[in-house]
């Protein structure tokens, strides 16, 4: 008898949402780091039940690289060449296969010297968190970390120099 009252209030009950996450890309930004950039949305799912999206709207929030909603965080994907919302001077000078995980007053920045640099920085960003990518598919980690983004700096070059 009590199971057929408890059941219903059980699917009642609000669930709890995780952080609320704008993943911004350029408006023009190539396929590669639109690829980032979902996976990113993926990773932010499965590491704090985020409720993400990818934005690329012109909106003075994605320019600004600052929420308007301030429990929305915001993370800024791609390259300054091909996301005005990253400063040149922030990310720093980087080589076609650097790439950086910084957190900044604007938001955290994934960016890399190139396209693919960028993918690279995304997948960098479940690594740091504990997602392990196989390829059998990705494990994410035993326990859920906290949702900080703030903290992070990594930055990532080539260490192999080819010899001439």
């Amino acid at each position: 008898m009590w199971r057929y009252f408890i059941f219903p209030v059980l699917l009642a009950l609000p669930t709890i949402a995780g952080p609320r996450v704008r993943v911004v890309v350029g408006p023009s930004a190539p396929p590669v780091e639109r690829h980032a950039a979902e996976l990113l949305v993926r990773e932010l799912q499965t590491l704090f039940d985020a409720d993400a999206r990818v934005d690329d709207a012109p909106g003075s929030p994605e320019k600004t690289g600052t929420p308007a909603d301030t429990s929305t965080a915001v993370i800024l994907v791609g390259t300054p060449r091909s996301n005005p919302a990253i400063p040149a001077d922030t990310v720093g000078k980087l080589s076609t296969q650097g790439h950086v995980l910084k957190s900044s007053p604007r938001g955290l920045l994934v960016a890399g010297g190139s396209p693919a640099a960028t993918f690279w920085a995304a997948a960098e960003f479940g690594y740091h968190f504990g997602i392990r990518h196989l390829l059998s598919g990705d494990l994410p980690p035993a326990e859920k970390p906290a949702p900080r983004l703030d903290g992070i700096d990594l930055v990532l070059e080539k260490i192999v120099r080819a010899h001439v």
